[in-house]
Formats: C-alpha cells, structure tokens, sequence
C-alpha cells in the first residue's frame, strides 16, 4: 500500500524533520533543494522532494513530493532517464504540495493531483525529458573538469570525482545509450 492510502491525513514535518533530508548520489551534486530524499514524519514512507518555487510575499517555498523509497524499480528507472520526469512524477497520480517557510514553523503538506504542479515546475519536468539524476550528475562532473582548467583551480580533485563516479556508475551510460 501507498502512503496516501495509510495516511489519510498529509504529512506534517517539524522543522528539524524536515531539516534531516538528505542528498545521496545522484542528488548531491544537484543545487540545493533541487531534488531531496527525507523520510515521512513517522519514518514509514521515503520521498523524493522536488522544490516548485519560493513565494516571497508570504515568505516560504513551495515542494513537491513523492513517495519513493531506495530500491523501488520507478525511482531507480527515473534516476538513470528511463522514464521522464513528467512520468516518474505522475505515476502515482498523487503528490504532496510541500509548503516550507523560510523562518520558523511547520513544513506542511497536502495532497495534491498531478494536473495540480505548478505551471514552471511542469515545464521544468518536460524540458528535462529522459535526462535522470544520474545524467545530470555526469554533466556536472564533466563541466566540473573542464571548469577548473579554465579558471587555474588544480583539476586533481574534479578529475578524481569524475574518475570515481565512472568507475562506478560507467557501466550503465554504456547500457542506456546502447538501449536508445
């Protein structure tokens, strides 16, 4: 069963919950907020948590979330682009609208439909297409050595990066591009 279906009422996360979301690979080179892992207030469920915006005006930032623990095939499939992100994002038909406010209280929630994201956030989603998490991760890498021989940085440690991300992820490039 899903979250939503054991859950009738949504989420609500104190502040320190909420600040014990985590960033593993392929998300911890995203910026931040980006994409995040943090588990349900009563640690029965993982989600996957996207930021939508920041409303200035009333002082807080908009998250979408979904549930999506470590291992499930969806996720998995997401992070290395072979679903979109439209479609990772939409099937399950729900999501959580995450409203976080910038100084102190409650980040709460709400369920939400999938026609219900947010105009930007959705053509964020389209534009990204097919390039998972892990996509993403590679280009920052590369950029990430091309940058520090252009700006006089030692590249040691952005070639090691690189290096130790392909030695253990290089496997499954070779394999999604083959497959496309």
């Amino acid at each position: 069963m899903d979250y939503k279906t054991c859950h009738f009422q949504s989420p609500i996360w104190t502040r320190e919950q909420f600040n014990k979301s985590r960033r593993p690979e392929p998300y911890d080179r995203l910026n931040k907020g980006a994409l995040q892992e943090t588990d349900s207030p009563d640690n029965s469920a993982v989600f996957l948590v996207a930021i939508a915006g920041l409303d200035e005006t009333h002082g807080e930032f908009t998250m979408y979330g979904i549930e999506a623990p470590r291992g499930c095939p969806m996720r998995e499939a997401f992070e290395w682009g072979e679903m979109s992100w439209m479609d990772f994002w939409s099937h399950r038909n729900w999501l959580l609208e995450i409203t976080v406010p910038l100084q102190s209280g409650d980040a709460v929630s709400k369920y939400i439909s999938v026609e219900d994201i947010n105009p930007e956030t959705r053509a964020r989603f389209e534009f990204l297409g097919h390039r998972g998490p892990y996509h993403l991760k590679l280009r920052q890498l590369e950029l990430s050595c091309e940058y520090s021989s252009w700006d006089g940085t030692d590249p040691v440690q952005a070639e090691r990066e690189y290096r130790d991300f392909m030695i253990r992820h290089g496997h499954r490039f070779a394999r999604v591009q083959s497959v496309a």
